[in-house]
Formats: structure tokens, C-alpha cells, sequence
């Protein structure tokens, strides 16, 4: 435990933002690129493990743009958020990408509860910002539409959450059929 602030012995030029889980971080540097350290144990590192990382290392799969998509050679990742255990980057053409614990779908898709390598969530509008709770996400797209996903209520929350804004309590799994509705109805879900 530190209890004064202490330099990060790693020296990453120009780092331009910062995101912290409840045990990992993930740093942006000023060119792009996005280093992760601390746990690992839900795939949150993005580095394809679910190994811890002791000092910033660089997410490789950033780098490989042919594996990230069908982008040009300036593809570079603008903003970073995380979660209690989850991981978003959103990139210069506004396209999100997650990775991280995934159990109740807060990732914005449904798959395995762990995701350990940046994955496109799609959304049929550009994304603009992310959130993240421990079990919950927002975003907001450049049309202004607010998306919720994940879970909505805890098991001990006497009449549900509420947390997604939905106005009604939906189940743990198939959040994002909820969110797609949502969509093609074009109204605001928070």
C-alpha cells in the first residue's frame, strides 16, 4: 500500500488520460495507444490473460489494426473508462470496444462471463462517451441517445434497481435485446 503519491515507474510519453477499476488502471497515452496494469482476473487487462500486470503494459491488439477492424492506418483509440471490472476504449471514429468481466452483459453484448481481449460493440450510432458501474454501462451516442445495459437490480434491493433507467426491472441476461428495442424505438432510455 502507498500511501503518498508515487510516480509510476514506467515512463509512457505524454499520457493524456487515466481510468480506474476497483483493481485495475488503464492509461491513454497523447498517440493512442492504451496500457492496462493491476488485476486481471476477468480478462479487464484486454492482453488475451487473466494475468495480473505489475506496471503498464501496452494492449497489443490496438496495435494490429487489421485484427481491431477494417480501419486506416490512423486509427487511434480517444477516450478509456473502467469499471469495478470492466474495460471500454472508444475510438477516433466513435466505435466502442470492451473487454472485462461480462456476467450480467455490461459489456453491451452477451458472451462468456470473460472477455480478455478488446471486442467492437455495435451500435448502429456513433458512441461518444462511456460509463461504467460494477455491474452496469451507459453510453452516449452522437445523436444524443442515452443506452443503458447490464444488470438492473441486485437480489437484496427490495422492488428491483432501477439502475439502467428503464423504468421497469429487467431480468440479469438479454440486456442488450432490451437495449436494441430500445434503439429501433428511438426514444431515450434514461
Amino acid at each position: 500500500m502507498n500511501l503518498l503519491p508515487t510516480q509510476i515507474a514506467v515512463t509512457i510519453d505524454d499520457v493524456r488520460s487515466i481510468a480506474c477499476g476497483s483493481n485495475h488502471s488503464l492509461l491513454l497515452s497523447a498517440d493512442g495507444r492504451v496500457f492496462s496494469f493491476g488485476r486481471g482476473n476477468f480478462g479487464q487487462q484486454g492482453n488475451g490473460t487473466l494475468e495480473d500486470q505489475k506496471t503498464p503494459t501496452i494492449i497489443k491488439i490496438f496495435q494490429q489494426v487489421e485484427k481491431v477492424s477494417a480501419f486506416n492506418s490512423s486509427f487511434r483509440i480517444d477516450k478509456v473508462t473502467a469499471g469495478a471490472e470492466t474495460s471500454f476504449a472508444i475510438d477516433g471514429e466513435n466505435t466502442l470496444f470492451a473487454w472485462g468481466w461480462n456476467a450480467h452483459a455490461q459489456l453491451g453484448f452477451e458472451s462468456n462471463p470473460t472477455v480478455t481481449e478488446p471486442v467492437r460493440v455495435k451500435f448502429s450510432t456513433p458512441v461518444v462517451e462511456v460509463s461504467a458501474g460494477a455491474v452496469h454501462s451507459a453510453v452516449i451516442c452522437t445523436d444524443g441517445h442515452v443506452y443503458t445495459f447490464g444488470r438492473d437490480c441486485m437480489p437484496k434491493m427490495k422492488g428491483g434497481g432501477g439502475r439502467l433507467g428503464h423504468g421497469r426491472q429487467l431480468s440479469l441476461h438479454g440486456i442488450r435485446d432490451e437495449v436494441e428495442e430500445i434503439a429501433e424505438e428511438k426514444t431515450r432510455s434514461l
